[in-house]
């Protein structure tokens, strides 16, 4: 048995990201932006220095660039070698998901009494990755 869904993502959806940081020497809340301020992202978590804020805010600012969509799987046999980053692709399934180069992003492993369960939290590869992999196809044929 396997579950699964997909969501697409628009990547202009958003155009940047705003991290808000508490500032004890002011005790206000502050902001900080990565990119621009048309339509940023918000992230709801209030990080304890700029530092911490400025970099949840990058990290997501690559997530953003990076998932063009998302899919989540669920294994009803687990599979305890299948770890986050790796590449994954399932021609099993139809198209468009079935021709789409996925990365793990997330797993985890579940023994339950119905047994040893896997779920994945997969996104599209980066544009570079897709460059690399339709070189590939390229010069194999």
């Amino acid at each position: 048995m396997i579950t699964c869904w997909r969501s697409s993502a628009s990547r202009d959806a958003y155009s940047g990201v705003r991290a808000q940081w508490h500032d004890p020497n002011d005790a206000k809340e502050k902001s900080e932006l990565l990119g621009e301020d048309d339509n940023p992202k918000r992230l709801r978590h209030t990080y304890p220095n700029q530092e911490a804020a400025e970099q949840a805010a990058k990290a997501e600012m690559n997530r953003v660039k990076r998932g063009k969509a998302t899919l989540q799987f669920t294994l009803a046999l687990g599979r305890p070698d299948i770890t986050p980053m790796m590449g994954v692709r399932i021609p099993s399934l139809k198209a468009p998901i079935g021709d789409t180069d996925w990365i793990i992003v997330k797993t985890m492993h579940s023994v339950t009494a119905q047994g040893f369960t896997t779920q994945l939290e997969m996104e599209t590869r980066k544009v570079k990755y897709e460059r690399e992999a339709s070189d590939r196809k390229e010069t194999d044929k």
